[in-house]
């Protein structure tokens, strides 16, 4: 009797250690792996880039369902195939990123995530081949990010996250004085490992 007892709090805590309340933070380091291609007025034969993916995200929760996601991430967009020319080329456009997102915490254990809002991405270096085309892609640009995810419970102050992350541009990468009227936007989607560790707390312990 006594043991169920002391199982059924054990699984009690670990149950209400997942949910956050308000002012709590968590920061949330990763890395993984992502694809990307560009999208609108392509007509070349083109496809996929596939490149490393990391970064860090924070959530500054504001209830116990919602949080603000934040963070830097390194995102590497781009294109690779076939030129008008037949020749092959790849492009990779590197970005620092800053998501400004919704991050809603759901199941009972609020072990479930999805994420929402806008991106805002900083061009870092921008090559096609061996070609340095920096100066003709648009320096700063913004788009919509959308995620799920999903965190395995270790301890109260960690876990460990699997998440899924996809990203539409809605910045043209050619510069005005470069586009002739034509768009050519990003796509972008991720899939990526999380070590979650609670760092801080307003709230106060009352045992």
């Amino acid at each position: 009797m006594k043991k169920a007892l002391i199982i059924t709090l054990l699984a009690s805590f670990a149950t209400n250690a997942q949910i956050r309340e308000k002012g709590e933070m968590e920061i949330s380091p990763f890395i993984g792996i992502s694809s990307a291609n560009y999208y609108g007025d392509v007509s070349i034969m083109n496809e996929s880039v596939s490149n490393p993916y990391f970064g860090a995200n924070i959530d500054l929760y504001l209830n116990n369902r919602w949080s603000l996601k934040t963070g830097l991430e390194y995102q590497s967009m781009g294109s690779q195939g076939e030129s008008y020319t037949f020749e092959y080329f790849e492009e990779n456009l590197n970005f620092i990123s800053v998501p400004i997102h919704a991050n809603y915490h759901f199941s009972k254990n609020r072990k479930w995530y999805l994420n929402f809002g806008p991106t805002i991405n900083f061009l870092t270096d921008a090559k096609s081949n061996t070609f340095n085309i920096k100066e003709g892609v648009t320096p700063v640009q913004m788009g919509l990010g959308l995620g799920i995810g999903y965190k395995i419970f270790i301890n109260e102050r960690f876990s460990i996250g699997i998440d899924h992350q996809e990203y539409i541009g809605f910045s043209n990468n050619l510069k005005s004085k470069y586009n002739n009227d034509l768009f050519i936007g990003n796509i972008f989607g991720s899939f990526s490992v999380k070590a979650v560790f609670k760092i801080s707390s307003t709230q106060t312990n009352n045992d």
